[in-house]
Order: structure tokens, then sequence, then C-alpha cells
């Protein structure tokens, strides 16, 4: 199983949970609510937190880790393809607002960026990015499995060895 599924669903039960109790929480039924869609979906683990007004008034965590370790509400799950989503939300409303042109280079808006073929890296959009038709590919960066490094700049010149399997 995917490691975002248990944030997201997490998300998705506290906000089903607090729309149906609205005159306090009722922590067994959470608890069970989670047990039952955890075994119902196959979600090995996952970490709740329901927050009220900015607070957080219910926090849980429901079974194991893919280490076997039990989940606490501290546990920390990597958030992986939803990032995706944040992402093109943001670039998105950039655009709307016409501070982002999405058919341009990317080097426009990052002038370091840069592929293992400079003259393909000079022709990626930031459109081609968000649809996945920039011709990079985990196969052309195996930097991916070994880590990133934690900073835009880092991950930005960790890309000039990426190479491109196919500029569509």
């Amino acid at each position: 199983m995917h490691r975002a599924w248990p944030l997201l669903l997490a998300n998705v039960l506290a906000v089903g949970q607090l729309a149906a109790a609205q005159a306090g929480l009722d922590v067994a039924a959470v608890d069970a609510f989670v047990a039952a869609q955890m075994r119902a979906q196959g979600v090995p683990g996952l970490g709740l937190a329901v927050v009220r007004a900015g607070q957080v008034v219910y926090a849980q965590g429901y079974g194991r880790t893919g280490d076997g370790a039990s989940v606490t509400p501290r546990t920390r799950f990597l958030v992986a393809s939803l990032s995706k989503s944040f992402t093109g939300l943001a670039v998105l409303q950039l655009a709307q607002q016409g501070r982002l042109d999405l058919d341009a280079p990317v080097r426009r808006y990052l002038p370091g960026f840069t592929v293992a073929d400079p003259e393909v890296a000079g022709r990626i959009t930031v459109r081609q990015l968000l649809n996945h038709r920039s011709g990079l590919g985990d196969a052309g960066f195996r930097d991916q499995r070994t880590g990133f490094p934690r900073s835009l700049e880092g991950r930005v010149a960790a890309m000039a060895r990426a190479r491109p399997e196919t500029m569509k």
C-alpha cells in the first residue's frame, strides 16, 4: 500500500466524523469507524488528528507502520505523491493570477534548472512538468531512490544528472 493513503484517509475520516458529531466527539465511535474502514480498505496503519477551531481535540494512532512498529499520533508518514496535488494547485493559482505562464520554459522561473541534456532542459515547460510530459521519469533519475537534497537549490542542481527518456 502506498504510504500516502493513511494520511489521506486520516484527513477524510476526521472531516466526516466531525460533521457527524457536531455536539461532541464520541471517541469510541471514531475508533470503531476507523477500525472498520482500515479493515475494509486494507490499511495497515494510520495517524488521525481531529481538529476543531484550529485545536487538536483528539489524536490517535492505529495499526502498524511498514516496519511493523505501532502507529502513534506522532508517527511520521511520507506525503509522497500527494505533494503533486498541492504543487499543481499552487502553480495553477499563480497562472490564474497571471504570475506564471504554463507554457514558458521552466528556466524562466528556475534559471538553474537543467538535466543531463541542457538543450532538452531549455524546452521543458511548466505545463509539461505538471502533465508528466517532460520526458523525465524514474528510469532517467535514479537519485530519487537514494535521497534528495533538502533545499530547493540542491534539488534543482541534482536534476542536472537526470536523463530524459523521451521528449513528448
